[in-house]
């Protein structure tokens, strides 16, 4: 499960800015942001970056409160960690799914005094501030999960974090009856005795692996939407001539070989990207009317202006000239 894990981390290249993780928690949390400059009105997931700022401008408790849900509403995922069959499998498969869930850091069980011990390791790429934020909503939602996984047994979950933090916690009326409040000087979550290998109510192998199968797909799906995202980005950005495979594989700390393949394995080629990428860019160039013909075939790495012209004409059945004047005309119709 962690090879798995360290394998979508890895490849996914976190950042702040990053909009991969979804959960019913993220919807709830997109209704909050008002600020259209903000990524709230694109695709399901919402940016580490905008969770942060609600997490910092939102009251702790409040938000707790509002954005908390049970594993059942997490669909594929929530079922996954729902049938798994010890607190050391749920806390593995948590981390080997951790997109689907919005769990914003990693989980590290250990022991302490022959109790288990929850701890949370953020992912590399994520700024301090940021991981500061959403470390607080991490540890109240590992909590709660661990709640709903051990009903039915007698363990209690208690909920270590800074003093000021407990005071906050103390006011979520989620929180308050379900997790005993501890301070300390860290976030951490612990569940007396040896909980890691204890048979949890809910375990059912056979469901859990199919589960687990079904989320693995849909990360790894995630993974390669993610890396055609960042070739799309780097071939667009270049500043140059159009950046070659090698380039761009080693951008993305990638052979050249398998940057090929796993394009292939999406149904698209690098030069099918570039040829893409040029011709968004040149619709662009042409449409803005400032730039001339031998600029734009510059800019888009062409050696000749006559090559652009052939690729123009591909494009979109009409002269860089011809296709202008058309849209100019268009306009002034519609005027």
């Amino acid at each position: 499960m962690e090879s798995e894990m360290t394998a979508w981390a890895q490849q996914m290249q976190l950042t702040a800015g990053d909009a991969v993780f979804t959960g019913p928690d993220v919807a709830l949390m997109r209704t909050l942001i008002a600020d259209e400059t903000t990524d709230a009105h694109g695709g399901p997931g919402l940016s580490l970056m905008d969770q942060a700022r609600i997490a910092a401008d939102a009251a702790g408790p409040a938000l707790i409160d509002r954005v908390s849900q049970p594993l059942g509403r997490y669909g594929q995922a929530g079922s996954a960690i729902l049938t798994s069959s010890t607190l050391r499998v749920a806390l593995a498969s948590m981390n080997t799914i951790a997109p689907l869930l919005n769990l914003r850091h990693e989980l590290v069980l250990a022991s302490c005094s022959g109790d288990g011990v929850v701890l949370f390791r953020p992912f590399s790429g994520i700024d301090a501030a940021a991981r500061d934020a959403l470390l607080p909503l991490d540890a109240a939602k590992v909590a709660l999960f661990l709640v709903q996984l051990l009903d039915g047994t007698d363990r209690t979950v208690r909920l270590v974090a800074p003093p000021r933090w407990i005071a906050s916690f103390a006011r979520s009326l989620i929180l308050a009856d379900r997790v005993e409040l501890i301070e300390g000087d860290m976030f951490e979550i612990r569940v007396p005795g040896p909980s890691a290998t204890m048979p949890l109510p809910g375990r059912c192998v056979a469901g859990h692996a199919r589960w687990m199968r079904a989320c693995i797909r849909t990360i790894r799906d995630m993974v390669e939407d993610r890396l055609l995202e960042s070739v799309r980005r780097l071939v667009n950005t270049a500043t140059d001539d159009a950046p070659s495979l090698s380039d761009v594989a080693a951008r993305l700390h990638l052979s050249a070989r398998t940057l090929r393949r796993r394009l292939a394995d999406r149904g698209v080629s690098f030069m099918r990207i570039v040829d893409e990428e040029r011709r968004s860019l040149a619709l662009q160039y042409v449409m803005g009317g400032e730039m001339t013909v031998e600029s734009i075939a510059e800019r888009l790495g062409y050696s000749e202006s006559a090559n652009f012209r052939h690729a123009f004409r591909r494009w979109t059945g009409s002269s860089p000239r011809n296709y202008l004047a058309s849209s100019q005309m268009l306009d002034a119709v519609r005027a």
